[in-house]
């Protein structure tokens, strides 16, 4: 977000980036979809190694929707061994989108 305060003035928020994207702005939408291909990466990597049976990504760029979970889907495939879609080892891992918004972090650590 610093780096887009440099761009689009000291105030821009998150809600202000998302809306951006949104509304078309080329920028927001690549800078978006670079976030969801680093955070792909590193989901990737975890889901190598530990094979959950669920994955639960939560987060202020989920109210991007299909802009953000696109690029993150497509990113976790890319770097996963088994795809979202295929397992020879039994079921696959189910990629969710939190639903309880910035909440989401209080609810974890309460269960």
């Amino acid at each position: 977000m610093r780096l887009l305060r440099l761009a689009y003035g000291g105030d821009f928020t998150v809600d202000n980036f998302i809306a951006r994207a949104k509304g078309g702005d080329i920028g927001c939408r690549h800078v978006l979809a670079d976030v969801a291909g680093i955070l792909g990466r590193a989901i990737a990597g975890a889901w190598n190694i530990l094979n959950p049976e669920v994955i639960v990504v939560a987060g202020d760029f989920l109210p991007a929707g299909e802009l953000f979970v696109q690029p993150l889907r497509k990113a976790i495939s890319r770097h996963t061994l088994i795809r979202l879609d295929e397992s020879e080892m039994g079921p696959t891992t189910e990629l969710l989108m939190a639903s309880f918004g910035g909440d989401a972090s209080a609810f974890g650590a309460v269960a």
